[in-house]
């Protein structure tokens, strides 16, 4: 077996390994702990007129309005909600089922937050800066492995973004998965939040 087929063995799963006890991700070489939480969620929506879909079907579930952002993702409408910590359990679960088969979402993704508290709101993008050893052809063998895309490149800076487009491509585990290669410098999801998810 090749030293590539033993780095990307994990990557050709159907489904992905348990790494570790807790969610994390790595920054500045450090592992970043997570707790799941439920109250928080992103995604894409296939069309931007869904949104009224989606806050109507939390509110029929009893879920409190929720802190909502919006963003386009290179065309595409991507959102997060946030249901506050008053939210019943059961019926964000309920919700979260809904939602998560309903067609009229491309994409979606859990929340997080840090071990002090602070929002961790993924965008499903993953940043990451290769090592001069890495090679052009190690990186096409990652994208065809995981189904990400290459949304942004940098030659200079060596520099790429990629994007989760599908559903069930957890832009956390393939982050660290990218990072325990060895091939890139840093790997880590992108956030949005206004509170900084860095301790």
């Amino acid at each position: 077996m090749s030293v590539l087929s033993v780095l990307l063995a994990p990557l050709a799963c159907s489904d992905w390994p348990v790494i570790g006890e807790s969610p994390f991700y790595y920054y500045n070489r450090r592992k970043i702990e997570l707790v799941s939480a439920p109250e928080l969620l992103s995604g894409v929506l296939e069309r931007r007129e869904d949104e009224a879909w989606l806050l109507d079907l939390a509110s029929a579930f009893g879920l409190p309005e929720p802190q909502i952002r919006r963003r386009t993702r290179r065309g595409l409408a991507w959102f997060s909600l946030d249901f506050g910590s008053s939210a019943s359990p059961v019926q964000l679960s309920r919700f979260r089922r809904v939602v998560m088969v309903n067609r009229r979402l491309r994409t979606f993704y859990n929340g997080y937050r840090t071990l002090n508290g602070s929002r961790v709101i993924l965008t499903g993008d993953i940043v990451a800066r290769l090592k001069e050893s890495t090679t052009r052809e190690q990186i096409e063998a990652f994208v065809r492995r995981t189904g990400v895309e290459i949304a942004e490149f940098s030659e200079r800076f060596r520099r790429y973004v990629f994007s989760t487009v599908t559903r069930g491509q957890d832009p956390l585990k393939i982050a660290n998965s990218l990072h325990e290669t060895g091939w890139v410098t840093y790997s880590t999801p992108d956030f949005v939040t206004d509170i900084n998810p860095f301790p």
